[in-house]
C-alpha cells in the first residue's frame, strides 16, 4: 500500500489504473447463488448485484471496453447494456469469482471500512440519481444511474491502494471545517481526485457519454447535474441529515424536477430508505439511519435555506 503521495498525475494514473480490483464479499456471494440456476435467471437478476457495487461495475464497463470488436461502432454505457452483449453465463465465468475487498484488506481494518463507507455511499448516489430520473422522465435513466454510480471511483481507489492518505484527507476536512475539499486533496495526494479520475477515464477509454455524464466541468447540462447534485447528496448525507450543504442540495433537486423544497426532501429521504435495504452489504451503517423522527407537516430536518453555500 502506499503510504506517501506519488510524484506525478501520471505516476497516479498509472499506478490505479493498473491495481487489481475486487468486489464485494456480498456481491460475490451472490453471484455465486446466481450460477447454479444460470438457465433460469435473468439479465436482470444479475444486474441487480453489479449496480450495488461500484467496484464490480467498472470492472464490467472495463471489459467490455477492453475486448471491444472493431465491428462495434457505438459506446456501451451501462451495465445492462454489457450483459446484453456478454450473456449470463460469460458474465459469471469471467466475474463470479473475483477477489473480494474483504480478502484483500484483511489485514486493514481501517481501509476497509472506508471502502466499504465509499462503496456504500455510491450506491446512495445511484439510488438518488434513479429517482431524480423518474421524476424527469429521463431519456435513459441507467446511463445516469451508472455515471453516478461510478462518480467517485478515484476516490475509491485511494481507499483500496493509499487509505493512510485518504484518512490524513479526511483528517484535515475535519480539522478545518472551512477548508474545500479539493484543497485537502491536494495537500495531501499532489493533485485533486477529480485530476485523478479524468486521467482513469482516459486511460480506460471509458464510453465517451459516460465520460461527459461524470465531468463536473459540464455543469450547464442537465443530465450532468443530476449526476453532480446525486453524489454531492450521497456525500453530504454521509455527515448528517443536518450537513449545512444539504438546503443547497434540496434547491437544486426542486429545480431540476419542478418540486417544492419539502418534494425533493422526500424524493432524497425515499431513495436513502431503498437504498438502505442492501446496507448489509457494505457493513455501513446507512444514511437513513442518522435521519431524524419524522418531521411535521412542511417541516424538513434541516432549515430551508434555498441561498446556502455548498460544501465542496
Amino acid at each position: 500500500m502506499l503510504t506517501h503521495p506519488l510524484p506525478s498525475l501520471e505516476s497516479w494514473v498509472n499506478h490505479l489504473a493498473d491495481c487489481e480490483l475486487p468486489i464485494l464479499h456480498h456481491t460475490q456471494r451472490q453471484l455465486q447463488a446466481l450460477q447454479g440456476s444460470v438457465d433460469e435467471i435473468s439479465l436482470h437478476d444479475i444486474a441487480g448485484p453489479i449496480n450495488r457495487d461500484a467496484l464490480l461495475s467498472l470492472q464490467v464497463i472495463r471489459h467490455l471496453q477492453r475486448n471491444r470488436q472493431h465491428s462495434q461502432i457505438t459506446d456501451v454505457n451501462t451495465v445492462e447494456r454489457v450483459l446484453l452483449m456478454i450473456g449470463a453465463r460469460g458474465f459469471l465465468r469471467q466475474f463470479g469469482n473475483a477477489l473480494t475487498v474483504e480478502v484483500q484488506l484483511a489485514q486493514h481494518a481501517d481501509a476497509l471500512n472506508g471502502v466499504q463507507r465509499m462503496l456504500s455511499r455510491a450506491a446512495l448516489a445511484a439510488r438518488i440519481a434513479e429517482h431524480i430520473a423518474a421524476k424527469r422522465h429521463d431519456i435513459d435513466p441507467t446511463e445516469v444511474i451508472t455515471a453516478s454510480l461510478l462518480h467517485d471511483t478515484a476516490e475509491i481507489l485511494i481507499w483500496l491502494q493509499a487509505p493512510q492518505l485518504a484518512m490524513s484527507i479526511e483528517r484535515l476536512m475535519r480539522e478545518n471545517t472551512r477548508l474545500r475539499s479539493r484543497d485537502a486533496q491536494r495537500s495531501v495526494l499532489g493533485y485533486t481526485l477529480f485530476e485523478i479520475q479524468l486521467g482513469l477515464v482516459r486511460r480506460w477509454r471509458l464510453p465517451t457519454l459516460l465520460a461527459h455524464l461524470m465531468d463536473e466541468r459540464q455543469l450547464t447540462e442537465p443530465r450532468v447535474r443530476l449526476v453532480m447534485i446525486s453524489t454531492a447528496l450521497s456525500r453530504h448525507l454521509a455527515h448528517g441529515w443536518y450537513d449545512a450543504a444539504l438546503p443547497h442540495d434540496y434547491r437544486a433537486v426542486a429545480d431540476l424536477t419542478q418540486l417544492s423544497m419539502d418534494g425533493a426532501y422526500a424524493l432524497v429521504r425515499d431513495a436513502a430508505l431503498q437504498a438502505a435495504l442492501h446496507w448489509h452489504g457494505y457493513d455501513a451503517l446507512p444514511v437513513i439511519a442518522l435521519r431524524p423522527l419524522l418531521p411535521g407537516p412542511g417541516e424538513m430536518p434541516a432549515p430551508t435555506m434555498p441561498d446556502a453555500e455548498p460544501s465542496a
